[in-house]
């Protein structure tokens, strides 16, 4: 007959760690691949998500901002529809209200013949010359840079007219870029 053998605890004890072994490489080989992935593509998407998240709550605090930049530009965007001579007669009045809201006197204003055609816009310059005192060219070129219509300062010269009176003569150019 056959005898039962009875392990001992060393003997029990290293069949307990072999088995443990073999079911943890046995996990590790054919489960554990599969749950890493679904947390990686899990984690993968959170990101992308707090990604998009951050980026609409930068836009949602700008809100404000942009809304108001829109208003400000609604006169700009409005001009595609426009033709040339409307166009450069609000050019030409934007440049006269924002020299003598400067303070200053328009001795020359001449808007340049043809626009210049791009692919995207049509650009449309007015060539001006200008009688101010030093704080008034300043309060210009404020103004300038703040207009409704976006316009830009292509050229500009300051030649000094009369020192006792610190009068300076501006020449320049500003110009549009109306979309197509």
């Amino acid at each position: 007959m056959l005898k039962k053998i009875k392990p001992k605890k060393k003997e029990i004890l290293l069949i307990y760690i072999t088995v443990g072994v073999l079911v943890s490489l046995f996990f590790d080989r054919f489960f554990l691949p599969g749950v890493q992935s679904r947390f990686k593509g899990s984690h993968d998407r959170m990101t992308r998500e707090e990604l998009r998240l951050k980026r609409n709550l930068r836009i949602q605090s700008r809100k404000d901002e942009i809304l108001e930049e829109y208003e400000f530009c609604k006169l700009y965007l409005g001009n595609r529809s426009a033709n040339e001579n409307q166009i450069v007669a609000e050019l030409l009045k934007e440049v006269e209200t924002i020299v003598t809201a400067a303070g200053g006197i328009v001795v020359n204003l001449n808007p340049n013949d043809e626009p210049r055609g791009f692919e995207y816009y049509r650009k449309y310059s007015v060539e001006f010359r200008l009688e101010v005192s030093f704080e008034e060219m300043l309060e210009f070129l404020d103004k300038v840079r703040k207009s409704k219509f976006l316009i830009k300062l292509d050229r500009l010269v300051v030649v000094e007219m009369n020192k006792q009176a610190s009068i300076l003569r501006v020449d320049g150019v500003v110009s549009l870029a109306v979309p197509n």
